[in-house]
Formats: C-alpha cells, sequence, structure tokens
C-alpha cells in the first residue's frame, strides 16, 4: 500500500543507498590505489618476502571485500528500482538504475 509514510521511507531509502553505494566506490578506489602503491614500492614480486606477500594479500582481500558488498548493494538498488510499486520514485531525482565502476587491480 501506497501511504504517506511508506512513500517517505522508500524515498529516503533510494536515495540513502545511492550515497552509500557513492561511498563505497570512493572506499573501493582507496583500497585499490593501496595495492597499486604497494606493488610498486614492493619491487619484483619474486624478490617479496613472506611479510611483502602476506600485506598484498591482506590488501587485495580488503579491496575484494567492498567490491563484493558494492556488487551487492548494486544488485539490491537495481532489484528495487525495477519493482513495479517502486516507479513513483523515478522522477529523475533518483537514478533508476545504477552502473558498477570499473576495477583499478586485476
Amino acid at each position: 500500500t501506497l501511504t504517506a509514510d511508506n512513500a517517505i521511507y522508500n524515498y529516503e531509502w533510494f536515495k540513502q543507498q545511492v550515497q552509500d553505494i557513492r561511498a563505497l566506490e570512493k572506499k573501493i578506489a582507496i583500497a585499490e590505489t593501496s595495492v597499486l602503491t604497494f606493488e610498486s614500492n614492493a619491487g619484483v614480486r619474486t624478490g617479496w618476502t613472506f611479510e611483502d606477500k602476506t600485506e598484498d594479500g591482506r590488501l587485495r582481500a580488503i579491496a575484494q571485500g567492498l567490491r563484493s558488498q558494492y556488487e551487492s548493494a548494486l544488485a539490491n538498488y537495481n532489484a528495487r528500482s525495477a519493482m513495479a510499486n517502486r516507479a513513483i520514485f523515478k522522477d529523475g531525482l533518483i537514478p533508476s538504475v545504477l552502473e558498477g565502476a570499473a576495477s583499478l587491480i586485476r
């Protein structure tokens, strides 16, 4: 049912999710930059110590975890946006669909 409270809740949910997803994009960029910076500073991988390899794995795990959280948030947002009872919120003020950003690391 569409009540005033329900409409406000849904609109606010979409607005909050957009901001949360944008924040995740920034966190991913920071995490991926950390991986790339570490790898460029650590030198040739064949010369890495156990600690270097452990740190690389840790940084990559953080980036991968954030990327996974981001993909889930996108999927949740897009699924709710596609529901028929959410069409009222497609007014141009909030995106109907959010696209994922490309990864910096391989």
